[in-house]
């Protein structure tokens, strides 16, 4: 069984997303890395992905691109680890205004957690796995269109299951979905769930639509 989810807020919105793709990767002017196995991550923020911050882990060092000018040697570009990870703080968007709050990028397991309040009041959060090149980085994409995912692709047979769905934005590389609170979403907006169920003996599908009224 095939699900699919539509929602009039988002189903739009997700036509208009960067092609991240197509972003070129590379970092113009580097700092004097330490570490033997730097780690590299990119940032990119607003509906068209035009901002774009280039990080670096060296160590117990953060590399930020505050100014998205691809040159990570300024001084003030140095972020040093703190209790929680690299607090990172306040982040703006090229050609406005617009200021997200308290951006804090961690580490565990391998993978790197990209935690900040958009407008200052909504949270939204991603993970990433760092590339060990800038070519190879992989991208998390915040304030950006949003578009819906669900959390699984199947429903089994004969089975309660329990279909949830998340709201954000997609990146670039697995994992990288940048999601945000279900309470940050209007009330009496609901998505739908669309299940096409395969017909026997060469039957066509049976569909059915089913509103998704509970959130957790």
């Amino acid at each position: 069984m095939r699900i699919h989810l539509l929602a009039v807020l988002f189903a739009a919105s997700s036509i208009y997303a960067a092609d991240l793709s197509k972003i070129e990767r590379t970092i113009k002017k580097l700092p004097d890395l330490k570490s033997e196995k730097p780690e590299f991550g990119l940032i990119v923020i607003g509906p068209e992905a035009a901002t774009r911050h280039w990080v670096v882990i060296d160590g117990n060092v953060l590399y930020f691109d505050f100014n998205s000018d691809g040159d990570l040697t300024t001084p003030n570009e140095k972020v040093a680890a703190g209790v929680k990870g690299f607090p990172v703080g306040n982040v703006g968007e090229l050609g406005s205004k617009t200021i997200h709050s308290d951006l804090v990028i961690s580490q565990s397991g391998g993978e790197w957690g990209v935690v900040v309040n958009l407008h200052a009041r909504r949270k939204q959060w991603a993970t990433l796995i760092p590339a060990a090149k800038p070519e190879e980085a992989q991208i998390v994409h915040l304030n950006g269109p949003m578009t819906m995912r669900p959390e699984v692709s199947s429903l089994k047979r004969g089975r309660d299951n329990d279909l949830q769905c998340s709201i954000g934005t997609p990146g670039l590389g697995e994992g990288t979905f940048a999601s945000i609170a279900y309470t940050d979403i209007p009330k009496d907006i609901h998505p739908v769930a669309e299940i096409e169920i395969p017909g026997a003996d060469n039957q066509p599908p049976m569909r059915e639509k089913i509103i998704l009224s509970k959130r957790c």
